[in-house]
């Protein structure tokens, strides 16, 4: 296993391969850029700190086109830190600064390499081409960036990759894509006039649809109407154009007619209706007014009928020109959360999109605004907030919660925490009863993971056996030939050892907590036959599998595009293609106590028929030393019979 010192650790590092980019809430990010981590990196397990491999390549001093008068030295730079199960995690990137004293220039280590110009080999000529932009005062260099960065392209402000346009005095930036961009459209969203290619250089110029500020701009002096480039480039023509029904609908939540468009890539605007942005495929929307809808939720009725206000129906109403109006689940006002919400225009009772739509899903017809909880002795009111903290399992409460609405009482809990038992039979600890005990509440180290909380635990107060929440609810799923029973699969743990390697073992596990067993993830051999749940078939690992020519490849399970060289686990037959970690976090394997047996059943063979092999070899050579004996014994006896005569 390779090992590398590296300047911004003090112990060393082993290269491993990881398989935790998911981890909520992204806690584990590479020390050296900070974006997910995956495959093959630099780790050391005992601080929890990783390196992509390129980013512990980074060379110490680099000169930069971006400020040329001076050195840049590499520096590892500290950030907020983040919370997890009630603790802190500090957070490092690289950057390089100037060493002079007097100037301040810093740039983020991966935005400096990626933007580095390519060296000229020997013998070549790296002319490489230069063009003028209306958008820039100075010539823009064509130049490839390398990998991923955090800088934005000045024309759609996404971050840029692969071929570019760069002022490097400026550090301006251009998509060749957007470069190339048509200086006129004629666009859905505004089929009165041609829409003219605009710059905006201060950026304070606001897309109609999805209000962002933009630098480039599609718009229409005459209506002073702008698009930003996303949000032109994402909308086609309109579909069903010369069908009898038309392209358009009438729907209850907006007074004029909503055409359907299909759209190319996601818009950042939100539908009216769920609240999530919309994505590629069909819509309906109102450009004009922003009011946007995915094609399943324009099929959905305006009116709901909620538990939490079962006298009257709740009518999707938009929120300019009404009264301001609080959410009775998160107290927020309505025109914080979204442009429309859910309101009962009787008892001007009010509900924001997301609370709405999540409490139907949550209670699914039926349940309380409010409930009352062993743990806390007031009232809890459902409802959600990304800055409080729960008071179980410590992670934000941005996901369906309970919280006390008493003046200067600060509890919130997770649906998912309140539905737990305050008595439970784990099999982490079969001997005795785990109980929830409020009163006990104070530090304690989870004895599954090994790490500090401050949260409520599942204790065990005789043998001083705590869980914490996120342990709790773990099941034993593996059963590995190495050992008796099954295992449970663990993001992150603290103080452990692998029982395969012997190393520090406390990122991507397999622990058994009885036991005190544990397995690096990397340290398993991957199955090559998988049953999974979201297929009928069993999943075959490949090293690499490229079912079209798209360039595009998501995994099934999780959704998410899948990198074309990484292994996967895929049904050819039914195209079903999935992330090695995805299948592997619920799976059973189809394996392979038979197949281990008769594997070790061929190496016996095999030995002992090399044994047999070296055993004739060995008679031989004995026959041949008799013969040659024989030869000598003869050879004796003639020669003294000649003696005598």
């Amino acid at each position: 296993m390779e090992v590398i010192d590296h300047f911004s650790h003090e112990h060393p590092l082993k290269l491993r391969e990881l398989f935790v980019a998911n981890s909520p809430p992204d806690l584990i990010r590479c020390g050296g850029c900070e974006f997910p981590i995956y495959g093959p990196v630099y780790c050391c397990e005992r601080c929890k700190f990783v390196l992509h491999k390129s980013c512990a390549m980074f060379p110490v001093d680099i000169e930069h086109p971006f400020h040329p008068q001076h050195q840049l030295a590499i520096f590892r730079k500290g950030h907020w830190p983040l919370r997890s199960k009630g603790r802190e995690v500090q957070r490092e990137t690289h950057v390089y600064r100037c060493l002079q004293r007097d100037c301040s220039f810093e740039l983020e280590g991966v935005d400096a390499i990626a933007t580095l110009p390519d060296e000229d080999g020997p013998g070549e000529d790296n002319s490489r081409e230069t063009i003028l932009h209306f958008s820039h005062e100075h010539p823009l260099t064509s130049c490839r960036v390398k990998g991923e960065c955090k800088l934005e392209c000045m024309g759609c402000r996404r971050m840029v990759s692969g071929e570019a346009y760069i002022c490097y005095g400026c550090a301006y930036l251009l998509h060749k894509e957007c470069t190339e961009l048509p200086k006129r459209v004629q666009h859905p969203f505004h089929i009165v006039h041609p829409l003219e290619l605009i710059v905006h250089p201060t950026g304070i110029s606001k897309c109609v649809v999805c209000e962002d500020p933009c630098v480039f701009s599609y718009g229409c002096r005459e209506c002073q109407y702008i698009l930003d480039v996303p949000c032109a480039l994402s909308a086609v023509t309109p579909r069903n154009q010369g069908d009898k029904e038309g392209p358009v609908i009438k729907h209850s939540a907006h007074d004029h007619e909503l055409a359907r468009f299909h759209l190319k890539s996601e818009i950042r605007v939100r539908c009216a209706f769920c609240s999530k942005f919309l994505s590629g495929g069909e819509a309906y929307g109102c450009p004009q007014c922003s009011f946007f809808l995915h094609e399943l939720c324009a099929d959905e009725p305006a009116e709901v009928a909620h538990p939490f206000h079962p006298e009257h129906h709740l009518t999707l109403v938009n929120s300019a020109g009404c009264s301001m109006a609080f959410c009775a689940c998160c107290f927020r006002g309505t025109r914080e959360c979204q442009n429309y919400y859910f309101i009962c225009k009787l008892c001007n009772y009010s509900l924001d999109t997301v609370c709405c739509l999540e409490s139907l899903a949550c209670f699914k017809g039926a349940g309380s605004l409010e409930i009352t909880h062993s743990l806390h002795e007031h009232q809890l009111r459902f409802g959600r907030n990304p800055y409080e903290h729960c008071v179980f399992c410590g992670d934000t409460t941005d996901r369906p919660s309970y919280f006390c609405y008493t003046k200067n009482c600060k509890f919130w809990i997770h649906k998912s925490c309140s539905e737990l038992p305050n008595v439970m039979e784990h099999p982490f600890h079969p001997q005795h009863q785990l109980k929830v005990n409020p009163s006990e509440a104070r530090e304690f180290t989870c004895s599954a993971c090994n790490i500090k909380s401050t949260n409520l635990a599942f204790s065990c107060i005789g043998c001083g056996f705590h869980l914490d929440s996120s342990c709790a609810v773990q099941i034993p799923d593996l059963k590995h030939p190495l050992h008796e029973h099954e295992l449970a699969y663990y993001k992150e743990a603290e103080q452990l050892k692998c029982y395969a390697c012997g190393d520090h073992c406390s990122l991507d596990l397999y622990r058994c907590v009885p036991c005190n067993f544990n397995l690096h993830r990397s340290c398993l051999p991957l199955p090559q036959l998988v049953d999974h749940k979201r297929h009928w078939h069993p999943l075959t690992l490949h090293n690499k599998y490229l079912e079209d020519d798209t360039g595009e490849y998501y995994c099934e399970i999780c959704t998410e595009r899948r990198h074309p060289d990484r292994g996967v686990y895929c049904c050819i037959g039914c195209e079903f293609f999935a992330h090695i970690e995805c299948t592997l976090d619920e799976r059973k394997w189809v394996m392979n106590d038979d197949l281990v047996l008769k594997e070790m059943q061929a190496e016996i063979m095999s030995l002992q028929a090399t044994r047999e092999t070296k055993k004739e070899e060995l008679t031989g050579i004995m026959r041949e030393l008799e013969e040659l004996l024989k030869t000598r014994e003869a050879i004796c006896s003639r020669t003294h019979r000649n003696e005598i005569n």
